[in-house]
């Protein structure tokens, strides 16, 4: 318990000082130089299809024109499941001490799929920038997760379900990184309606995390919690192609240039100045 207290103190605090030091907007930031503030903003308004700084829009027309997209709707679903396969990192020394280990060794266990899956998520991030890619990211990480949910429900073998949960932690909570680059992407104008969308989404998908808990008993084989996480990640799978379908749709119309079509993106949340800079949804 005194663990627990010592390290949440420590991110309080860290979290108090880097709210001072952290700049609101690379446009008016002071701690980068004139060179990285302009490609810092340059990156954003190519992303998301507005001029960095000009827009005013309350943060209460921010969050009425944030429920008012749809595709909010599909990736607050998204982060719900997402967050209900992620929540195996929140009972991961559960499933390793069913391995039969006890006291430090269980406790050691348990750091190797974690330094893996660091190594993992920068290798996926990077693949997600230089290839502009996020729907074949989450369907491999759904489709590698799928698997390993089996092998511990299937099998009593110590070297396999070790090797499982050696992966499932990237596995599971890695299509969550892109789903929030997403987020940011495609709902990013204007600023308060990106930052309500953030805040939904993260609110409402963060809920699976009270149901979840309750999932983790019965070892070793947990066949409540693997099954779920399974049904979970393949709904995902199903959410996230018909949000893909969507967007795709909706690049269809922006590229028509018939004004009836773009009049239909405008009213599903593109605004007219993406439309005129000729914006579009990218990575899927």
């Amino acid at each position: 318990m005194s663990l627990v207290i010592i390290e949440g103190s420590a991110t309080v605090g860290i979290g108090g000082i880097c709210a001072f030091l952290m700049p609101e907007f690379p446009h008016n930031s002071k701690i980068l130089s004139p060179i990285q503030r302009d490609l810092a903003v340059w990156r954003i308004e190519s992303e998301s299809g507005a001029a960095e700084g000009t827009e005013k829009e309350s943060v209460l027309k921010g969050f009425k024109m944030a429920i008012s997209d749809p595709k909010l709707l599909l990736l607050i679903l998204c982060n719900l499941l997402s967050q209900a396969q992620g929540s195996i990192a929140n009972y991961f020394p559960t499933l390793v001490a069913s391995l039969g280990y006890k006291g430090n060794t269980s406790l050691l266990l348990t750091a190797p799929p974690y330094i893996l899956a660091g190594i993992v998520y920068y290798g996926l991030m990077w693949y997600s920038d230089r290839k502009n890619a996020a729907y074949r990211i989450i369907l491999a990480c759904i489709a590698i997760a799928c698997v390993m949910y089996i092998i511990p429900m299937t099998t009593l073998n110590v070297g396999a379900r070790y090797f499982s949960m050696m992966i499932l932690p990237f596995a599971s909570v890695g299509p969550q990184l892109v789903l929030y680059k997403t987020i940011n992407l495609h709902l990013a104008r204007p600023t308060a309606k990106r930052a309500a969308a953030s805040a939904l989404v993260n609110a409402i998908g963060g809920t699976s995390n009270i149901w979840a808990s309750y999932l983790y008993y019965a070892p070793p084989q947990f066949y409540t919690a693997f099954g779920t996480l399974m049904g979970c990640a393949l709904a995902f799978a199903a959410t996230i192609t018909f949000y893909r379908w969507l967007v795709r749709r909706e690049n269809k119309r922006l590229d028509s240039c018939d004004p009836d079509q773009i009049a239909k993106v405008i009213r599903g949340g593109v605004t007219e100045e993406m439309v005129r800079l000729n914006w579009r949804y990218e990575m899927y």
